[in-house]
């Protein structure tokens, strides 16, 4: 995972404070941090906030509620199991028609919220994606793909969904997804944080 760049956040919360919302959507704690330290940064912490709670918040995560209340900024909707389609879920009974909708996203390019937000009619919907994540090096892959199929390891945590996507499509391009597959069946236990990753 890597941080946009400073710039590119402290575009986003300034024009953030300069156009205001009535919706702000935020799906990882790391992401609301990001965008309150580019607030500090460019000293408009106060202005920030004000327009935060202006407008209805939406939260993902037991993790990204605690950064919002620490700052005072105290969401009306919250999921219930940290995924996306339980805040979906839970967004369905508010009328978004014509409204301006900001979305923090989480890490990588997601359709499945956007795609919501339009189709409730939101008016105008900004996305800001304070980090990306990257792929591990192919060396990396190489490694821990010979090591599962090898049995020289005996668990594995993973901690986001997208390391999920990355080890599969590394093991489908080189042919091993098959040996990967059997090797978690069989010899290596997964474990996952969060039912996102899980």
């Amino acid at each position: 995972m890597t941080d946009s760049s400073p710039e590119e956040v402290e575009a986003d919360v300034s024009r953030f404070i300069e156009e205001g919302a009535n919706w702000f959507i935020f799906t990882t704690g790391t992401g609301f941090k990001a965008m309150y330290q580019a607030a500090e940064r460019m000293n408009v912490v106060q202005a920030f906030e004000e327009k935060l709670r202006e407008a209805k918040i939406a939260c993902r995560g037991y993790k990204t509620n605690a950064f919002l209340k620490k700052s005072g900024v105290h969401p009306v909707v919250c999921d219930d199991d940290g995924t996306i389609a339980s805040m979906i879920d839970k967004l369905q009974v508010f009328d978004m028609k014509d409204q301006r909708v900001w979305i923090q996203l989480h890490g990588e390019l997601s359709n499945q919220l956007f795609q919501f937000i339009k189709n409730k009619g939101g008016l105008d919907v900004q996305t800001v994606l304070p980090y990306r994540y990257h792929a591990p090096d192919r060396e990396t892959l190489v490694q821990i793909t010979e090591e599962l199929i090898e049995g020289k390891v005996d668990a594995v945590c993973f901690t986001t969904r997208v390391q999920v996507n990355y080890l599969f499509e590394y093991a489908r391009q080189v042919g091993q997804d098959e040996k990967v597959k059997t090797a978690f069946e069989q010899k290596v236990l997964a474990a996952a944080v969060g039912k996102v990753t899980f």
